[in-house]
C-alpha cells in the first residue's frame, strides 16, 4: 500500500513476487496511480483511501525473466490530511486609539485548492494589561490575537487546521507641555527647569489616567569635562521629563523643551610668593585655585617678575622683599579651560642675599721682609657684580723676634678677614669671614765654615763658622744670631764600628741665640774630609815539617779600629832555591821569606790603607823510623 501526505510527491508502494526461485533475477515495470477522479482544486491526489488504484503490468524483465509468467497486480493508495499554519498579521496603534484587528493567512496551502480561513480576529484586553482607563496599555504583546479554527471551501477535507494567532503593539501616546529653560555655574549642581503637562492624557468612561510630571534631568552624555561635570555652554534638547504615575509608561513627552545653560566658573586664583637666592634663577611663585573643580585640568599661563629698576651692576634682581612684582594673566590653558574665567593675579617676591663662598688665599713671606697677606677670591660672586671684602689682617701678637718681626714658621688662620663687605652690590650678600694660614720662610745668612780633615777612627775635628751677613736689626731691636756648633754630615755614614767611613762630607752650622730659628745657613762650607787610616800589619812566623804542606803566619793589624771588619790578602811563601830534591822547602829557619800585599777585603776595607808585610818561616826536620831485619849470609846495616 502507497501513502504521502495531501499535497506532496506520490509515493507508490512496492512490488512483491513470490514463487520466484531463489537466485533469478526478475523485476516488474513501474507501479502506475490512476488519480481519474480524485484530485483537488489544486490538481492534488485528495485525502482518503483510494482502493485499488494502484496497479503494475504484467511484464517482467532481467535475466531470468523468460522462465516466468505474471498477471499483473493492484493496490490500495493512502493520502493523509496536510496541516495548515494560520497567521493574525501583526498590528498596531497609538494608545488610547481604537484597536485594529490583524488578517488572517494560512501557510502551506496547496497552490489552487480552495480553502478560505475564518477571519474573525478577536484581542484579548486582560485586566492587567489594562490602563486606569481602560485601554491596553503600551507595550508589545505576542499572541494577543486569536481566530478561530474554521475552514470553508471545497478542498477543505484535504486539510487540519488549529486557528491562528497574532502579535500586537501599542505605541506610547504624546503629552504636550513644557520643560522652562535653566542654567548653572560650571562645577555646581544641575537646576533643570519645571515641566508642565498641558494636552495629551486619555481619559473614558472607565476613568482617567494618572500621570503626572516627574524628575527633570539634564542629559550630560557626550558633554562632560575631565572631573564628569556637565561642560559650559548651551544646549537645546538636553532637558528629559520622567514621567510619574500608574500608567505614566503609557506616555511620552514631547512637550517644548527650553535649553539648559552652564555659565563658566569664575576661578578664584592666588599667585604664591616666589622668592630665590640673589643671582639664582628667578622662581616665580605658584597660581593655586580654591575653588577648581576637583580632576579638572587648567593650567595658567607662566607667571612673569617685573624687574624693571631693581636689579643689580650684572643685571640680577637685588636682594629684598619686592610687593607686587610677580604677575599672572587671565589666560587659561588645558583639556577644561573653556568651563573658567580667571581674572589674573599678583604676589610679591623675596630675593634672599647670597652666601659668599670665600677663600683667603694663604700668605707667605721671608723672614724680615714686609708681609705679604694672601688675597681674597669669592667663589660664588656673580660676574659683574661690584663687591669687595674687606682688608685682610695678620695678627702677630705675641709671635715676634728680637728685632720686631713675624717669626719663621707655618702659622694656622693667623690671617683673618671680616664679614664687612662693600662695594655698589655689597647689600645682595652675606659674607661669614674667612681665615687663612700664614707662613714666614726662615732668612738666610751670609758667612763660611773652613774646610777641615781627619784620619778615618780618630775624633772628627770640625771647621771654624763665621758670619758674615743677614742678621735683621730694625728699631726694635737686633736679632740675636751667634754661630754654634759646626757638624759633619751626613754623621750616619758609619762604618762597622760606628766610625766616619773615608770620605768627602758637608759641613751644617747649628745656630745659636734667640732668634737663631729665624735663619738658615747656606753659604757653600768647606768639606771635611776623612783619610784612609795606614794600617801597620805584621806576618806571624810560620812552620812546618820538613815534607808537610807549608802553612803560612796570620797578619795582625796593631793599629785596627775594634770591631772594623778588615781582612789582609793571603800571605805566600817564596821556596825559590830553598828545596830538596823532592822539591820541599830544605828544613831550617828562614827571614823574611813570607809577605803579603797591600789588598784588603772586608765591609771596612775602604776606611784603610796597608803597604804590606814579611815574615818568617822555620821548617823542622822529619824524624825516620827504622829496623834492623834478620841475616846469616851478609852484613847490612840500615838506616
Amino acid at each position: 500500500t502507497g501513502s504521502s501526505v495531501y499535497g506532496s510527491t506520490l509515493l507508490p508502494g512496492a512490488v512483491t513476487l513470490s514463487g520466484v526461485v531463489n537466485g533469478d533475477s526478475v523485476s516488474t515495470a513501474s507501479v502506475v496511480i490512476n488519480t481519474t477522479g480524485l484530485l483537488s482544486g489544486g490538481g492534488q491526489l485528495k485525502v482518503g483511501s483510494h482502493l485499488g488504484i494502484q496497479s503494475v503490468s504484467g511484464v517482467l524483465s532481467g535475466a531470468g525473466a523468460a522462465n516466468y509468467t505474471f498477471a499483473g497486480a493492484s493496490g490500495n493508495y493512502t493520502v493523509t490530511p496536510k496541516t495548515l499554519t494560520g497567521l493574525i498579521s501583526a498590528r498596531n496603534s497609538e494608545y488610547g486609539a481604537n484597536l485594529v484587528n490583524g488578517t488572517v493567512s494560512l501557510s502551506g496551502l496547496v497552490s489552487g485548492d480552495n480553502v478560505i480561513p475564518d477571519n474573525t480576529v478577536s484581542i484579548a484586553l486582560a485586566a492587567a494589561n489594562q490602563s486606569t482607563s481602560g485601554y491596553l496599555k503600551a507595550g508589545s504583546y505576542t499572541g494577543i490575537q486569536t481566530a478561530p479554527a474554521t475552514l470553508t471551501g471545497t478542498d477543505i477535507a484535504n486539510y487540519t487546521y488549529s486557528g491562528a494567532t497574532g502579535d500586537y503593539t501599542v505605541s506610547k501616546a504624546t503629552l504636550g507641555g513644557s520643560i522652562s529653560p535653566s542654567s548653572s555655574v560650571y562645577g555646581s549642581a544641575l537646576v533643570p527647569g519645571a515641566a508642565t503637562i498641558t494636552t495629551g492624557i486619555v481619559s473614558t468612561v472607565t476613568g482617567t489616567d494618572v500621570v503626572t510630571a516627574g524628575t527633570v534631568s539634564v542629559t550630560t552624555a557626550g558633554n562632560t569635562s575631565t572631573s564628569g561635570k556637565l561642560k559650559a555652554g548651551t544646549y537645546p534638547n538636553k532637558q528629559t521629563l520622567a514621567l510619574n504615575g500608574a500608567d505614566a509608561d503609557n506616555y511620552t513627552f514631547a512637550g517644548t523643551v527650553g535649553d539648559y545653560t552652564v555659565s563658566r566658573l569664575a576661578l578664584a586664583g592666588v599667585l604664591g610668593a616666589g622668592s630665590s637666592a640673589y643671582g639664582a634663577s628667578l622662581v616665580p611663585g605658584a597660581v593655586t585655585f580654591s575653588n577648581k573643580v576637583t580632576g579638572d585640568i587648567v593650567t595658567t599661563a607662566t607667571p612673569t617678575v617685573n624687574t624693571s629698576g631693581k636689579t643689580s651692576s650684572s643685571g640680577n634682581l637685588i636682594a629684598g622683599t619686592h610687593n607686587g612684582i610677580q604677575s599672572v594673566s587671565g589666560a587659561l590653558s588645558g583639556l577644561d579651560a573653556d568651563n573658567y574665567t580667571f581674572t589674573g593675579a599678583t604676589a610679591n617676591y623675596t630675593v634672599t642675599p647670597l652666601a659668599l663662598v670665600g677663600v683667603l688665599g694663604a700668605g707667605s713671606s721671608v723672614y724680615g721682609a714686609a708681609l705679604v697677606p694672601g688675597s681674597v677670591t669669592f667663589t660664588n660672586k656673580v660676574t659683574g657684580d661690584n663687591v669687595l671684602p674687606a682688608a685682610v689682617v695678620i695678627d702677630t701678637t705675641g709671635k715676634t723676634s728680637t728685632s720686631g718681626n713675624l717669626k719663621a714658621n707655618t702659622y694656622t688662620e693667623l690671617q683673618t678677614v671680616s664679614s664687612v663687605l662693600s662695594g655698589t652690590d655689597a647689600l645682595n650678600y652675606t659674607f661669614a669671614g674667612v681665615k687663612a694660614d700664614y707662613t714666614v720662610s726662615k732668612a738666610t745668612l751670609g758667612g763660611s765654615i773652613s774646610p777641615s780633615s781627619s784620619v778615618y777612627g780618630s775624633a772628627l775635628v770640625p771647621g771654624t763658622a763665621t758670619i758674615t751677613t743677614g742678621i735683621v736689626s730694625t728699631v726694635t731691636g737686633t736679632d740675636i744670631v751667634t754661630t754654634g756648633t759646626v757638624s759633619v754630615t751626613p754623621a750616619s755614614n758609619t762604618s762597622t764600628s760606628g766610625k766616619l767611613k773615608a770620605g768627602t762630607y758637608s759641613q751644617t752650622l747649628t745656630l745659636n741665640g734667640a732668634d737663631k730659628d729665624n735663619y738658615t745657613f747656606t753659604d757653600t762650607p768647606g768639606n771635611y774630609i776623612v783619610t784612609p787610616l795606614e794600617l801597620t800589619g805584621v806576618i806571624g812566623a810560620g812552620s812546618t815539617v820538613y815534607g808537610a804542606t807549608l802553612v803560612p803566619g796570620a797578619v795582625t793589624f796593631s793599629n785596627k779600629v775594634d770591631n772594623d771588619v778588615v781582612t789582609a790578602a793571603t800571605p805566600s811563601i817564596n821556596i825559590s832555591g830553598k828545596t830538596s830534591t823532592s822539591g820541599k822547602l830544605n828544613a831550617g829557619s828562614y827571614t823574611g821569606i813570607q809577605s803579603v800585599g797591600s789588598t784588603l777585603s772586608g765591609a771596612d776595607a775602604a776606611n784603610y790603607s796597608f803597604s804590606g808585610a814579611t815574615g818568617n818561616y822555620e821548617v823542622s826536620k822529619l824524624v825516620l823510623n827504622g829496623s834492623i831485619g834478620d841475616s846469616s849470609s851478609y852484613y847490612s846495616n840500615t838506616l
